[in-house]
């Protein structure tokens, strides 16, 4: 198996120990670590853990930037951004930086265009704490305040994020946004207006379905994806939503698990998107699908994951309750080989790369006890006349 890349930061805890669960798969935790990348509790005795909690303030990382790239996967990149709090850059006013001698200062598309490539890199969980800090940066609350809405809405809908009205729970994605910031909630055929600054439904209206047929297709899909999400996800989301042609009809289910600990210093999202169109008097049709696992940790250091595993599959077509059934075992085949991959893939880096980063003991075998080495140099240095 090839090895994932891994960015790595000076300061990074040594343990980096301990994965827990966003899904599992008959008991094996599924990809979300309390505390960093490498152990992995016992594949029968993965405790689950709740999807709970909001994002707060991300501490500034200590010390230096220092990547280290370990390459040759098409299932993962990584990349490190060092926290703008601990960068000379700081604002300590709400005033624009002055241009360096032969500088050009950037107009404000440029900056907008800068602004959104970085908060399109932000891990989940964690815009609201980004956009403060490039405001600061950036020093032109005109143009963030400005562009702020936007910037917000492209990250939700990438996201998946989910919102809640009466009894139903949507995803927020590019396949069910009827016109800008109008969403459909196709279970209970209702739009609505989403506020992504404020996090506020609003101005609902009725939209029904015209097509029953397709939409006993799409119902059928849902319940199973609902009971697959329900029995592997704890508190996972799912969504699906149909989309017609001329001449087919194209189906789109969503998922969603994340949990965000900003307190333990780690977020970590998982997400799948599967598509597949339907024919008039077609036996079978293509599956494709893409499982994307995102996650930060961030105590004394910054490590990023994000995994992205594009996957191919045919499905058979009968009616639509066993075609939901048999799609349904599809994507968890699916998952579950990507789960299985990366539980691997970090196992084996366990004992190899991760182990090769940390520095060797001494030949005492003991921990340098570095506080009292400088203690003796400044008695040291006192004690010269």
């Amino acid at each position: 198996m090839t090895s994932l890349p891994l960015a790595v930061q000076t300061g990074l805890p040594a343990g980096m120990q301990a994965w827990r669960s966003l899904r599992t798969q008959s008991g094996i935790s599924r990809l979300l670590w309390e505390h960093g990348i490498g152990h992995f509790e016992g594949l029968g005795g993965a405790r689950e853990t709740g999807l709970a909690g909001s994002p707060g303030a991300s501490p500034a990382v200590q010390g230096p930037v220092c990547c280290l790239l370990i390459e040759d996967s098409d299932m993962a990149e990584a990349s490190c951004i060092q926290d703008p709090r601990n960068s000379p850059l700081e604002a300590k006013e709400d005033t624009p930086e002055k241009d360096l001698p032969g500088e050009r200062a950037l107009a404000e598309p440029e900056k907008a265009q800068v602004v959104s490539r970085l908060l399109k890199q932000v891990p989940p969980g964690e815009f609201s704490e980004a956009f403060s800090d490039l405001r600061l940066l950036v020093g032109d609350d005109a143009m963030m305040c400005k562009e702020a809405g936007s910037l917000c809405a492209v990250h939700n809908k990438d996201h998946f994020t989910p919102v809640k009205r009466e009894d139903s729970v949507v995803l927020l994605t590019r396949h069910n946004e009827l016109e800008e910031n109008r969403f459909l909630d196709p279970q209970s055929q209702v739009s609505f207006r989403y506020d992504h600054l404020r996090r506020t439904l609003s101005h609902f209206q009725p939209h029904p379905e015209e097509d029953e047929k397709g939409e006993l297709w799409r119902r059928a899909l849902q319940e199973a994806l609902k009971s697959y999400v329900s029995s592997h996800y704890h508190e996972g989301v799912c969504s699906v939503f149909t989309k017609d042609t001329a001449v087919r009809k194209i189906f789109v289910a969503c998922i969603e698990s994340h949990r965000y600990k900003p307190s333990a210093f780690w977020n970590g999202l998982w997400k799948s998107e599967w598509t597949f169109a339907l024919a008039p008097a077609s036996p079978s049709t293509q599956v494709s699908g893409s499982i994307t696992v995102q996650a930060h940790y961030f105590e004394d250091g910054s490590v990023h994951l994000a995994v992205n595993r594009d996957v191919e599959d045919t499905l058979l077509v009968a009616d639509e309750n066993q075609t939901a059934q048999d799609f349904v075992k599809l994507v968890e085949r699916m998952e579950n080989e990507v789960q299985r991959g990366l539980m691997e893939e970090y196992q084996q880096m366990n004992g190899t790369y991760l182990k090769s980063f940390r520095r060797q003991l001494p030949i005492t075998h003991t921990s340098l006890d570095w506080d009292k080495v400088v203690m003796t140099k400044i008695v040291e240095a006192r004690t010269i006349p």
